[in-house]
């Protein structure tokens, strides 16, 4: 570069970064006092610095409803003009200013002719008419003439108004930014790349045709609906160059020290303030930082970054600032990263996880500031997203840490050079060092401290995994305490598997007896809640038959049976009958006709599907051939009566069996569907009755001179394995549950407590104790 240009260059770069433009001339008079051709080369640069507007101005953008979303327009602007709304351009009616860019004024028009539509019709600003504007205004209209894309807004037609003003019509685009868009319908980070890609396709089509587009940004890139589906349309090529052809006579080669664009999405090589080499992968750059921007919600380098900064430091932040990758810039978000993630419909956590590893690549490819380094081609940077969403491989990938060293020792030749000269002297005061440390290890107390200090570390280790123990055993039962509040079962049933977690967290931490007391009432609260709040609002006494009170030794009271759901209770009243009503609100669904129905435990007990309901009836009633029935209490009518007296029932877990114990001896499994017997089982007497989680096994429980659980084969009528319980009890007992894996078994003993069974083994695996009562639900 001539002295004489480099020195004007210098005077430049000092006015436009260091003084406000009022004090330009003044300044330039000064320092080029006696030279008038470098004052006029500086003079030169600085008009073509003022005529290329401000970077950070943004243009306005049609809104959804029509209008420009930003950039007010000045009501004096286009005063002394003719071209105002209400005011007709041949075929076109003037309707109303949507917006201003940076050299034209964009106004919504009415066609009249031949054909009616609203469109929006551009014409040069008012003041902008300088050779270098025009030029560019006309390669615009040129540049979009060529292109024909359903993501590139349409150009129909060009012109100049009366006043000799160039204008061109182009369909009129009602959208809201892209990220915007995103924004406001909360797209996940998936729908986001899925819409990205029409915009690379886009890209590319304007690059086959010789296009670069140089300024792509939201503002640039809008989403609008059509036939229910947002599609995006790409605006405004004001700032467009040819790429090895010319579009008009007049076409504008940026000048020395102009810079064209927008500098948050602007590429490296734009920013050179002799930017001639500027080739398609520029907007490849900038399509980088789009989506960047979609995935994080800011750009690499943010507005607010570079306004803090003179001019001249912004160019050389965009040319060498490495921007951090999308996932650490999420991570660094902390506040705002949950509004992030919401925008995104996605967890904070797990926006973060999605997008290191493969979309990190991707990104930061396109934003490699070496443009050797970036995709070739807007379809190559379309490819490797659709790769990504197709779950196949990217060919995107981290550069190497020999890259990263090299760029990094090429970016810091004096740092290094001077850090290279202390890490030799370091080296060497550390080879002097280590010499003297050598002998000063063979001290024994050296030895001793040490080892000390290592206990005293893992001592730390040990209390500070106990006191997380801890916290996560409150957790734990924090969780199920707000699971029981629930409606429904499933996070009743949750809030049991934490307190079982915390029960084993407890155990391993050998806590005392108080401790297992919350975890137990935590539990029992979880199972209880819904019966607890039915028998809150229960609707009578069942231990009182008219005003005569039953005997509590022969009769107890009218428990409720609950189907599996909790949408349904049943209770029987001794003089009118089984009722059926709604958890909910307590309405009755039905009233089966039942006079004499037994009400102890166990009395009632709908089936899995909550269609069918058994009843027991208690001995003695007159014109009763059996004391059990099955009723479809829909329907209101009885579908299955023994002709024997029966002990107790069960349904199997698919409400497919039913299995019933007869007094006087014996078991028989009936089929639900036709009511016939598939298996008799010899059986003991006052038996109760639970299948196995397959349906494939039948326990049975008795009492009489040994307490006992007898497993029975239902393919083949066998027993299988006799369960027995140490201690004869002094009552009967009535309650057995399977474990969901059908491995185990539990029983409730007539002394008052709980036998857990191993069935393959035939062993005890534990007594639960602490019960107050020989009966259990």
């Amino acid at each position: 570069m001539p002295a004489d240009l480099q020195k004007a260059r210098e005077i430049f770069l000092h006015a436009v970064g260091q003084l406000p433009p009022e004090q330009w001339d003044e300044y330039v008079a000064d320092t080029c006092a006696g030279d008038a051709e470098l004052k006029q080369q500086v003079a030169r640069l600085l008009q073509v610095h003022r005529e290329a507007g401000s970077f950070l101005d943004r243009p306005a953008v049609v809104g959804a409803t029509g209008d420009f979303t930003s950039g007010p327009v000045a009501a004096g602007d286009d005063t002394s003009v003719r071209e105002r709304p209400g005011a007709s351009i041949g075929p076109f009616k003037l309707v109303q200013v949507i917006g201003e860019g940076g050299m034209g004024t964009v106004f919504m028009a009415q066609q009249v002719e031949p054909v009616k539509r609203l469109v929006a019709l551009k014409i040069i600003k008012a003041g902008m008419d300088t050779r270098q504007v025009i030029a560019r205004f006309e390669a615009e209209r040129q540049a979009l003439a060529l292109m024909d894309h359903p993501n590139i807004a349409k150009v129909l037609e060009g012109g100049a108004t009366e006043s000799g003003r160039p204008y061109f019509v182009m369909e009129l685009v009602k959208g809201v930014p892209i990220t915007k868009y995103c924004d406001e319908h909360r797209l996940t980070p998936r729908e986001r790349l899925e819409l990205f890609v029409p915009i690379c396709h886009a890209v590319q089509h304007a690059h086959q045709k010789g296009i670069i587009h140089r300024d792509l940004k939201p503002s640039n890139v809008l989403v609008a609906p059509y036939d229910g589906r947002p599609v995006v349309k790409i605006i405004d090529f004001g700032v467009a160059k040819a790429a090895g052809q010319q579009l008009t006579d007049k076409t504008l080669v940026t000048g020395f020290g102009s810079i064209v664009g927008t500098l948050e999405y602007m590429s490296p090589e734009q920013a050179e303030l002799n930017n001639q080499d500027i080739d398609t992968r520029s907007d490849i750059y900038s399509l980088g930082v789009l989506l960047y921007e979609l995935l994080t919600g800011t750009t690499p380098i943010s507005r607010v970054q570079l306004k803090q900064q003179a001019f001249t430091e912004m160019l050389r932040m965009i040319r060498e600032k490495e921007p951090p990758r999308p996932s650490t810039r999420l991570s660094e978000s902390k506040e705002s990263l949950p509004s992030i993630s919401a925008h995104r419909h996605t967890e904070p956590a797990k926006l973060t996880k999605i997008v290191r590893g493969e979309l990190d690549w991707i990104v930061m490819k396109a934003l490699e500031k070496d443009r050797t380094r970036r995709y070739e081609t807007a379809n190559g940077f379309a490819m490797d997203v659709l790769r990504y969403l197709a779950d196949e491989t990217v060919q995107a990938c981290p550069p190497s840490a020999g890259y990263r060293l090299r760029k990094s020792l090429r970016r810091n030749k004096t740092a290094v050079a001077v850090a290279t000269v202390f890490a030799t002297l370091l080296v060497i005061g550390a080879s002097v060092s280590t010499w003297l440390a050598i002998r000063a290890t063979r001290a024994e107390g050296l030895s001793e401290e040490r080892l000390e200090s290592e206990k005293s570390e893992r001592q730390k280790a040990v209390e500070a995994e106990q006191d997380g123990k801890r916290q996560l055993i409150e957790s734990k039962l924090a969780q199920a305490r707000a699971g029981r509040r629930s409606q429904r079962p499933g996070q009743r049933i949750d809030g049991l598997k934490a307190l079982g977690e915390a029960a084993k967290l407890a155990l391993e931490l050998g806590l005392d007896d108080a401790h297992f007391q919350d975890l137990r009432d935590e539990a029992v609260a979880c199972l209880a809640v819904a019966d607890v709040r039915a028998l809150r609002e229960w609707p009578g006494d069942s231990r009182v038959i008219g005003n005569q009170p039953l005997n509590d030794d022969i009769y107890s009271t009218s428990i409720p049976a609950f189907d599996s759901d909790l949408q349904r209770y049943a209770y029987a009243n001794f003089d009118n009958g089984i009722h059926v009503c709604r958890l909910a609100d307590g309405g009755e669904l039905a009233v089966l006709p039942g006079r004499g129905v037994q009400g102890a435990e166990g009395g009632l007990r709908f089936s899995p599907d909550g269609r069918l309901l058994n009843a027991f009836y208690y001995p003695g009633v007159p014109d009763q051939p059996t004391n059990f029935q099955v009723w479809d209490w829909a329907q209101n009518r009885v579908v299955f009566r023994p002709p024997y007296p029966l002990q107790s029932a069960a349904f199997s877990d698919d409400g497919r069996q039913l299995a019933v114990a007869k007094k006087a001896g014996g078991v028989v499994v009936f089929d639900t569907g036709t009511w016939q017997e598939t298996t008799r089982l010899q059986a003991v007497t006052h038996s109760s009755l639970a299948f196995s989680p397959n349906g494939k096994q039948l326990a049975v429980e008795h009492n009489m001179a040994s307490s006992e659980v007898e497993v029975w084969d239902l393919a083949t009528g066998t027993l299988t394995r006799r369960l027995s319980i140490s201690h004869i009890g002094t009552g009967l007992a009535n309650a057995m549950a399977w474990h969901p894996a059908g491995t185990l078994i539990a029983s409730g003993g007539g002394d008052r407590n709980v036998y857990v069974f191993d069935v393959t083994s035939g062993r005890t695996q534990t007594v639960l104790r602490g019960h107050h009562g020989a009966k259990f639900r």
